[in-house]
């Protein structure tokens, strides 16, 4: 079966087309007691490796819960773009460029993992009014290796969410110290 999925040039694949006749052979004699190891192992095959939808039923059996599901899905779970996603993902998998181009699909846990990798993040306006500067001077901070920064394929820039907190609580330690000299006066 995966020799079969391996060959697949479809840009979506799917189980019934993957397999052939083969599927479409068990799909027709799933009921027979014989069969019963084969179709199991079938069913468990195409939840493991395909994008399901939880109610859709499979040789007759019921998909026990989202294994795969397609980035279209992840979009509007999300409310992120689908290129965003890509990114996301092939960053916190450490993908190449090209796989993750190729990426058609995508799991809840690699969704997970995106999602608590860009919650981690902030824009540069957000960072900016959270440091109460402009966003060019973010931009120094970063520049200046104050702040890091990560791109993912556009001129937008975000920020490391942990990195401006830590900014703002040695900028709080520095204010209960007494005034600071920022221009050789006190």
């Amino acid at each position: 079966m995966e020799e079969l999925k391996s060959r697949s040039r479809s840009r979506r694949p799917y189980y019934s087309t993957d397999l052939g006749a083969f599927y479409h052979w068990l799909r027709a004699a799933h009921e027979r007691p014989e069969l019963q190891g084969l179709v199991a192992c079938v069913h468990a095959f195409a939840v493991r490796s395909y994008t399901m939808k939880p109610d859709r039923r499979v040789l007759g059996r019921p998909v026990p819960g989202v294994q795969r599901m397609s980035f279209d899905t992840a979009r509007r779970q999300t409310g992120l773009g689908v290129a965003l996603l890509k990114r996301l993902i092939g960053h916190v998998d450490a993908l190449s460029d090209a796989e993750t181009e190729a990426l058609t699909e995508t799991t809840p846990e690699q969704l997970d993992r995106a999602l608590e990798f860009w919650g981690g993040l902030r824009s540069l306006k957000s960072t900016a009014a959270a440091l109460n500067v402009l966003p060019t001077q973010v931009k120094g901070l970063i520049d200046k290796g104050v702040l890091r920064s990560i791109r993912f394929g556009t001129a937008l820039r975000y920020v490391y969410a942990k990195d401006v907190d830590l900014l703002l609580v040695e900028v709080a330690a520095l204010l209960g110290s007494g005034p600071i000299d920022l221009v050789g006066r006190s």
